[in-house]
């Protein structure tokens, strides 16, 4: 990690990674929509035509079988 990124590696660990996200999580929709928006105006984005669904559906199942394809 450290030639890659320049972060030490065992600073990465799960717990650190978790804090960081839990608190990063009560901002979310503004992050993303600043996040959205800087790159909107950096690379010039055409947004006349742009449809930006920022809504998600996590699906858990406990279930061990998948339905096969048609």
């Amino acid at each position: 990690m450290e030639e890659v990124l320049g972060i030490e590696a065992g600073l990465l660990n799960d717990d650190r990674v978790a804090r960081a996200l839990d608190a990063i999580a009560p901002k979310l929709e503004q992050l993303a929509g600043t996040v959205g928006a800087r790159a909107i105006s950096e690379f010039g984005i055409d947004v006349s035509r742009l449809h930006w669904d920022m809504t998600s559906m996590p699906r858990c199942s406990s279930s061990t079988t998948t339905a096969s394809p048609p």
